[in-house]
């Protein structure tokens, strides 16, 4: 829900995962009040940080980057101001009522206060793309403070290439689109940290065997470090780590037939689907297959009662989180594979019972349905209760919400 806040936890699980910081070293935590802060960085260091970043990724900024810190008080002020500026309450309120139907989070969670929550626990560093400055937590360890400020500030460069705050308004009623956004540009500014703190060509990083499996590992075996993180929702945290770990693994395999600054300049042309981040032929493909055009007809709900807020579009990555709530892991993510498009609309019922998730979901080919279908065979009674309908050869509608149909 908040965008280019990078997470200081997992940056630092990643880094000693992969050898590049000790295993040992502190991650930081926010001073109690009174605490002297981390000295503002000055412009000298920025400066010297963005000129390694040129020699090692061929890209040159075309402006000056300010720079500055913030406390803990003020990050938490600003990650609940960007989400009471990127939703109003009634979008927040219509998420909730979305994830609890599907079962992704508990009923009675206060989404905002969580997510809010979240960030504040992990947020390491944040590139303003309104005033173009880089912001840093003023709690940072010194042996981070570098590796944090280096990934903000390619995102300082993609902003000069592409114009992110232009990007992410296009997307923003999209959450497919907003989530494949938000992939190409952690994944591309991560890659280029991991340059940084090796001291290694970009196109040399992306070459090495398995490097997005190893950034995988080493936040799994991070993340127990973060109390916060560690007791929510596992669809939250699948959703918070999917643009770093996917989107690295994605740019990587676009840097096989491209240098790293023809892919930066890509925020031009960005993925429009998270199935074209996990299968970047999709994206790759001229010219790119997103996902069709879908509407739900009125007829679907006129009898229960009335849609709450606009339509929406949740994806493969998304589809295949709800699935895992019934389903093993490899089978969820198999059942959604062949995603071809989607919409989906919360229905609130006229009696007052509780709301309904209509899901209107198409295939690539009718025989990716067929495995959509067979998978929910081994749908559980305890998962949220679920009505499958063929509407097409290609095309199937669930039904979602607990109590009768």
């Amino acid at each position: 829900m908040v965008r280019l806040l990078t997470p200081l936890l997992f940056v630092f699980g990643w880094l000693a995962g992969l050898g590049i910081l000790p295993a040992a070293a502190p991650a930081g935590s926010p001073p109690a009040d009174g605490e002297p802060a981390t000295a503002t960085p000055d412009a000298a260091t920025v400066e010297r940080v963005l000129a390694k970043l040129e020699r090692l990724t061929g890209v040159s900024r075309k402006r000056p980057v300010a720079a500055r810190t913030m406390s803990r008080a003020e990050i938490e002020t600003l990650v609940l101001r960007k989400l009471g500026a990127d939703y109003t309450e009634a979008e927040i309120r219509e998420e909730t009522l979305i994830l609890e139907t599907l079962g992704l989070v508990p009923a009675g969670t206060d989404l905002k206060r969580l997510v809010a929550d979240l960030y504040t626990e992990q947020l390491g560093g944040y590139y303003d793309p309104d005033s173009g400055a880089y912001v840093m937590a003023d709690w940072i360890e010194p042996v981070l403070q570098e590796a944090v400020m280096a990934h903000e500030l390619v995102h300082a460069l993609q902003d000069q290439s592409g114009g992110i705050s232009a990007l992410q308004a296009q997307v923003r009623h999209d959450d497919d689109a907003a989530l494949a956004l938000m992939a190409l540009l952690e994944g591309t500014a991560t890659l280029a940290m991991l340059a940084y703190m090796t001291d290694a060509p970009v196109e040399q990083v992306a070459a090495i065997p398995g490097i997005a499996a190893m950034m995988r590992t080493a936040a799994r075996q991070s993340q127990g470090q973060a109390a916060v993180f560690a007791r929510a929702p596992a669809f939250l945290q699948a959703a918070m780590l999917f643009p770093y770990l996917e989107g690295t693994d994605f740019v990587c395999r676009l840097m096989e037939t491209r240098t790293f600054a023809q892919t930066l300049r890509l925020v031009e042309h960005p993925p429009a689907t998270t199935e074209q981040i996990l299968r970047s032929e999709k994206y790759l493909a001229t010219p790119p297959e997103g996902g069709r055009p879908l509407a739900l007809d009125e007829s679907c709900w006129r009898e229960m009662g009335r849609p709450v807020g606009q339509p929406r579009h949740w994806g493969q990555f998304q589809l295949a989180e709800f699935l895992k709530r019934g389903l093993p892991d490899a089978d969820a993510a198999g059942a959604a594979r062949g995603w071809g498009g989607d919409v989906l609309v919360l229905v609130e019922r006229s009696d007052g019972r509780p709301p309904l998730v209509l899901w209107l979901i198409a295939w690539d080919a009718p025989a990716d349905a067929d495995r959509f279908q067979a998978a929910l065979a081994a749908w559980p009674a305890d998962a949220p209760r679920l009505v499958a309908t063929r509407t097409a050869p290609d095309a199937v509608l669930l039904r979602i919400g607990n109590g009768p149909p």
